[in-house]
């Protein structure tokens, strides 16, 4: 079972208030009681303390600094347990297309609406 969350938010720059709908499970709902959450430029759920940003999936999973959390729907405002996968930074290389260990890298470009790897 999930939980819909509405944030609400004073938007800094231009003075208004932005909302926004973040989905968790059951289980953390009392983070988003506990903390203060807004949604960042790059679409994630995040609160910040002074000048330390915490996002709401790496609190939920626990994840340490070597890890990096991605979401199985691509939207970063569903933080529910069953879309967030936690993997290390070598995965997420790999995922990127790089070749970890090599001084090569290989990249990604879109051609025709697809994306092509290619040799930097």
């Amino acid at each position: 079972m999930a939980i819909r969350f509405k944030l609400q938010w004073r938007d800094g720059v231009r003075g208004g208030v932005k909302r926004a709908e973040v989905l968790v499970s059951n289980e953390d709902a009392y983070l988003l009681r506990k903390y203060i959450y807004r949604i960042s430029a790059g679409g994630y759920v995040q609160r910040k303390d002074g000048k330390f940003a915490s996002t709401l999936a790496r609190e939920i999973l626990c994840a340490d600094a070597a890890q990096d959390v991605i979401y199985r729907n691509g939207d970063r405002s569903d933080c529910r347990r069953c879309n967030l996968v936690l993997i290390d930074r070598s995965q997420r290389l790999a995922m990127q297309g790089h070749e970890i260990g090599s001084a090569e890298y290989k990249t990604r470009i879109r051609v025709n609406g697809r994306w092509q790897r290619v040799a930097a």
